[in-house]
């Protein structure tokens, strides 16, 4: 008595390569099959059964293959998705004509590329992390930088950011005079360019007879010509003394002057 074996080819089934993709993508898993599928059925690990399918997730995705005279074959691929590629930029700030400043950029990933943008036009050269700007008068009195970070695995994130001209005091100078009337002009004594440039650690101003009438630590644009105790002073020239956290290169690291406060009606 014999018996006859018969071996019945199976199909060749690939899904190919690991793949990692940059957050938000998907990708379709289509197999690479040699052989006769004729009648065959296609099982997914995720339940579906067509000859393909589309993922967005991480995971190991595998796809088993039954023909019709019940032979299996399989195979599974793993998909990574990475995580989102987060960089950030200073907040939106204002400069002073032909002043330099630097913009930094901080990225979740190390080992990132930098692209950098003025206005949507790529600045040649510029692949730090940090871009050295400088606007002048005749410039739009708002630009807009950008930066695009790519890591490794070639995803990228992006960040912008508006820089300003100063518009209250666009040439940065120190007012030798206010007028504390409550018109909202020339109220106070303005240095909000210099506290953003090197930070003003103290404050003081004077009256003709060199007595401190009033104190401010950090200032910005606090005193409208009030006494520390928030008495009014009578109109008069005043003098002030300016400690900054840093060298600047128009004011040094300490500073003094004089401003008029003018109390009369217009």
């Amino acid at each position: 008595m014999s018996i006859d074996v018969v071996v019945k080819p199976v199909p060749d089934l690939d899904l190919g390569e690991d793949v990692t993709l940059c957050d938000g993508e998907d990708f379709e898993i289509v197999p690479t099959i040699s052989g006769d599928t004729t009648g065959a059925s296609f099982l997914w690990s995720t339940g579906e059964v067509g000859t393909s399918i589309i993922v967005d997730q991480s995971g190991t995705y595998s796809l088993e293959i039954t023909t019709v005279d019940g032979c299996v074959v399989s195979d599974e691929i793993v998909v990574v998705i990475s995580d989102p590629v987060v960089v950030t930029l200073n907040e939106d700030f204002d400069v002073c004509p032909d002043f330099e400043t630097i913009i930094t950029a901080n990225s979740s990933d190390a080992g990132v590329t930098y692209q950098w943008f003025e206005n949507g036009t790529l600045l040649p050269d510029q692949s730090e992390n940090t871009l050295v700007i400088t606007l002048s008068q005749n410039d739009s009195s708002t630009q807009q930088y950008s930066v695009v970070v790519t890591n490794s695995d070639g995803c990228m994130g992006t960040a912008e950011v508006l820089v300003s001209l100063y518009a209250e005091n666009e040439n940065c100078v120190i007012s030798q005079g206010i007028s504390p009337n409550g018109d909202g002009l020339n109220d106070v004594l303005d240095l909000s360019f210099l506290n953003n440039r090197t930070g003003i650690n103290s404050f003081q101003i004077f009256n003709r007879n060199g007595t401190a009438v009033y104190e401010f630590t950090n200032y910005s644009n606090q005193w409208g010509g009030q006494t520390t105790d928030g008495e009014e002073l009578p109109s008069g020239t005043y003098y002030y003394v300016l400690g900054l956290n840093a060298e600047d290169p128009v004011f040094g690291s300490n500073y003094t002057g004089w401003v008029y406060i003018n109390r009369e009606k217009n």
